[in-house]
């Protein structure tokens, strides 16, 4: 009976001894990754925080054509400001992430984890600098990190990770050319990796690319073209009109006061104010960019002199060096202008 016992023991241990094996092994077989938002390295199962992940190949699915295009399609990027804000504001035709619209200077936006520098006296980054040809994958963390980065991480953080050992070369262009005239774009990019980490000792990488939109003017397209809309429903016209009562040449006003007659020494009646323009008065029409308005006025079309697209040119190189010291540490050089 005592040899019985010890023989279930011993196994009991060896059975104990396979499952602490087989569980060391698994946990070994799981990769450690750097998680945007927090400092500490970490499996993917311990992440806290919702880091959404944007890998090379689903970038390649999505069709972008550059980082704006491509950050448009994510869910939590509710706010974004497109080139096309720059018509009648100060954009510059730049783009910028608003993750959850809670505003653009609370979407911190770095670059292999580092910080970039705003393209204005603002915070804002523009996203169109950032070469889309060297990128490896996207990482947004679409939750506050402001304990870790700062205030400018309210919002969440976007972390570009660059491709760090790329070797060959790559070529890219498109073209849009609209059946009517105005608003054509075209653009172009290279990129070329040489040397390798592990068999060189070294990479060096450089992202070249070049974008240019021509302008595409309200009078371009009859959509947009006035602020007057005419429409015709059931047999009876109507008209839509949106202009400013600010035209050139200007709208007169006279008021008309009560005044006593000289002669009778009684008060004169007073009238209504009266509105009319004097241009329209002597030519029977108003000039350009203003359309007639009633009373004998002229109001300021300001829908025909917008842009639907901004006309822009732009140039962005991003260029990096790796040196391999040994399997811990490597000395590495990064350059975006």
């Amino acid at each position: 009976m005592k040899m019985k016992r010890l023989t279930i023991a011993i196994a009991m241990i060896g059975a104990g001894a396979v499952i602490h094996a087989q569980a060391a092994e698994t946990v070994n077989k799981v990769e450690r990754v750097e998680v945007t938002g927090s400092s500490i390295k970490r499996i993917v199962k311990e992440g806290a925080l919702p880091v959404q992940q944007v890998s090379k190949e689903e970038i390649v699915r999505s069709g972008a054509t550059n980082v704006a295009e491509l950050l448009q399609n994510i869910p939590a990027m509710q706010g974004f400001t497109v080139a096309a804000a720059a018509v009648g504001g100060n954009s510059r035709g730049a783009s910028a992430a608003s993750l959850h619209d809670i505003g653009t200077q609370y979407t911190l936006v770095l670059l292999n984890g580092r910080r970039l520098a705003p393209q204005s006296d603002g915070s804002d980054v523009d996203l169109n600098a950032i070469p889309m040809s060297a990128i490896e994958r996207v990482e947004i963390l679409t939750d506050g990190a402001s304990a870790i980065y700062g205030s400018d991480a309210i919002a969440g953080v976007i972390n570009f990770i660059l491709k760090k050992n790329a070797q060959g070369g790559t070529v890219e262009a498109s073209l849009t050319k609209p059946q009517e005239s105005g608003g054509g774009s075209w653009n172009v990019s290279a990129s070329y990796g040489y040397g390798n980490l592990d068999e060189d000792g070294f990479n060096v990488l450089a992202s070249y690319r070049h974008d240019e939109q021509t302008q595409l003017k309200a009078t371009d397209r009859s959509f947009a073209n006035s602020g007057t809309i005419f429409v015709n429903h059931k047999g009876s016209d109507y008209r839509f009109q949106k202009s400013s009562p600010s035209s050139v040449p200007a709208n007169a006003t006279i008021q008309f006061i009560k005044i006593k007659d000289p002669v009778t020494g009684k008060d004169v009646p007073k009238y209504d104010p009266v509105t009319f323009n004097p241009y329209y008065m002597a030519n029977k029409s108003c000039p350009q960019f203003t359309v007639p308005t009633p009373g004998e006025t002229c109001g300021f079309d300001f829908p025909s002199t917008l842009e639907i697209a901004p006309e822009f040119k732009r140039d962005s190189f991003f260029g990096s060096g790796r040196l391999k010291i040994n399997d811990n540490f490597q000395l590495f050089s990064e350059l975006a202008l």
